[in-house]
């Protein structure tokens, strides 16, 4: 069940905290890294699992899988923060990629 809370990082109010609805996700992110112009895209599933800790959060399952999804985020040394969206929106963010001529880092 949501409710509100202080943000543990900042001290402040409105915090919900919930845990994410399980289901199909899109990560979605334009990134500068190294920098280098590129749009990251990924895949999974959420997974239906208690609050894994403060805040708004959930535990996913990528397609690619945890270790393949590490080493590419490190290897390309990533900025965190990335937008979710449930449903599988993947293709058309690829076209759109291919439209604005960003090479794709697929997670």
């Amino acid at each position: 069940q949501p409710h509100a809370a202080i943000h543990n990082n900042r001290r402040m109010p409105l915090l919900y905290e919930f845990p994410l609805k399980p289901g199909r996700v899109t990560f979605f992110r334009l990134s500068q890294a190294k920098g280098r112009p590129m749009a990251v895209i990924g895949g999974g599933e959420m997974l239906k699992r208690p609050l894994a800790f403060n805040g708004t959060s959930g535990v996913v399952r990528f397609d690619s899988g945890s270790k393949a999804v590490l080493e590419r985020i490190m290897g390309a040394a990533l900025e965190h923060h990335m937008a979710l969206a449930y449903g599988d929106h993947r293709a058309a963010l690829e076209g759109a990629a291919a439209e604005l001529g960003l090479p794709v880092l697929a997670l």
